[in-house]
């Protein structure tokens, strides 16, 4: 049966935490206000289009909530601005994902997700992008366009090379590429002109191309 709960029509941010939800509250769908809606922790949750209603919602938090599919209604919340989906059984994400062009801050670490959507290139506001404990193999080339980009992680992976596309992100300061199965970066890594730290242990890269990485990178604190 619907859920139901009161909460002050004013409501900015709602912690829902743990509560053992199948669907969001319906009560928690009237909430013009909304700002900050999270989730965590409820594994038998379904979101269908009544999260539409939340027009002004910036950060959605649904980690550890054993979701194996993508909620779509999710890329209709054109202005959220933190996604927060790590500890769940994800493979893959939506193209429709490059409709959430204000986003600033995606989290999907502890998934399985073994492949990404062109369309993350649409996300040009991106800064922060966390993927670490995924099954990535490849990246598309689409991941050059994000301009914006500060933060990439991708640790524990299953990398075995990264697109060129890679050179073109200028504003990049933090790279986590740990525990894949890099043999080489691209012949462009020197264009990460912005890199503070790059961060290469558990991978298979010669001692060759550490040094031409090092020499391209003088700035960049490089860890092997």
């Amino acid at each position: 049966r619907p859920v139901r709960a009161y909460y002050p029509a004013m409501t900015t941010s709602l912690n829902l935490r743990g509560q053992n939800l199948t669907v969001l509250p319906e009560n928690a769908a009237e909430l013009a206000s909304l700002q900050d809606l999270y989730l965590d922790g409820n594994s038998l949750i379904v979101l269908g289009d009544n999260l539409l209603r939340l027009r002004n919602l910036k950060k959605l938090s649904l980690d550890d909530c054993a979701l194996e599919t993508f909620p779509e209604a999710i890329c209709g919340l054109s202005g959220i601005e933190t996604l927060s989906m790590s500890g769940n059984r994800l493979t893959s994400l939506p193209e429709k994902l490059g409709a959430l062009t204000n986003l600033a801050v995606l989290t999907l670490n502890g998934n399985r997700i073994e492949s990404l959507p062109e369309s993350i290139g649409q996300l040009a506001g991106l800064k922060l992008l966390q993927l670490a404990g995924n099954r990535l193999r490849e990246l598309p080339p689409a991941i050059g366009s994000l301009g914006a980009l500060k933060v990439l992680a991708l640790e524990e992976n299953r990398l075995s090379e990264l697109p060129e596309s890679v050179g073109s992100l200028t504003h990049l300061e933090t790279l986590n590429l740990k525990g894949n199965r890099l043999v080489r970066l691209p012949a462009n890594i020197g264009n990460l002109s912005s890199l503070k730290v790059l961060t290469l242990t558990d991978n298979l890269l010669s001692p060759r191309e550490v040094a031409r990485v090092r020499r391209a990178l003088p700035k960049t604190l490089v860890v092997e």
